[in-house]
């Protein structure tokens, strides 16, 4: 049986910790001036756990959050990630396909139910990190995947001088021919991206 995870349930949670512990953890993991921090410390987590819970967490912790803090958050704990893990020897290695698709979920996730104008400057500011226009391109499309057809023309229009062209045509022919394959989510996920 699934269970449902939603802000009450954190809430609840974190208030037993802060209690328990005389602690004031949910103060300080809301507050935004904290978002590199809690990156950073968010991202040990990130293939521990379902990605349908690191949503819900992450949404629950960014609820009242500017957009630039978000983007820090995302920044610290999941785009340096994607863009290069370093191992612990210094040698620079690739995510794994899982690994790259699971912060890729979580990204979408995070953004699903904003309006266009928000997710277009997020994908903008975020994709910058990307020196390489294929990297770029591979980011963005991934992002877009799942968004419908006129959600995804939208979020290119709002991003349109912001972006190279040749980024922004290859998707948008895609969209026209149908060539992106959308995931199929189950109900854990589908709950977590619809989270308001």
């Amino acid at each position: 049986m699934h269970k449902k995870m939603d802000f009450n349930k954190i809430e609840s949670s974190i208030s037993i910790m802060d209690q328990t512990y005389d602690a004031n953890f949910g103060e300080w993991i809301k507050n935004e001036e904290n978002c590199r921090i809690i990156g950073h410390n968010l991202k040990k987590y990130i293939d521990k756990y379902p990605s349908h819970k690191s949503i819900v967490v992450i949404k629950w912790i960014v609820k009242d959050w500017t957009l630039r803090s978000i983007i820090h958050l995302v920044k610290k704990m999941v785009i340096d990630d994607i863009k290069l893990k370093k191992s612990s020897s210094k040698k620079t290695q690739l995510l794994s396909k899982s690994q790259y698709s699971k912060r890729i979920e979580i990204v979408k996730g995070i953004i699903y139910t904003w309006n266009v104008v928000f997710i277009a400057e997020f994908i903008f500011s975020v994709s910058r990190i990307f020196e390489k226009s294929d990297e770029k391109y591979i980011f963005i499309e991934s992002i877009l995947k799942d968004f419908n057809v006129e959600k995804t023309k939208d979020i290119l229009k709002h991003m349109d001088e912001k972006i190279d062209n040749k980024i922004k045509n290859i998707i948008v022919s895609k969209i026209n021919a149908n060539e992106t394959t959308k995931r199929k989510w189950n109900k854990s996920m589908i709950d977590a991206f619809n989270l308001l």
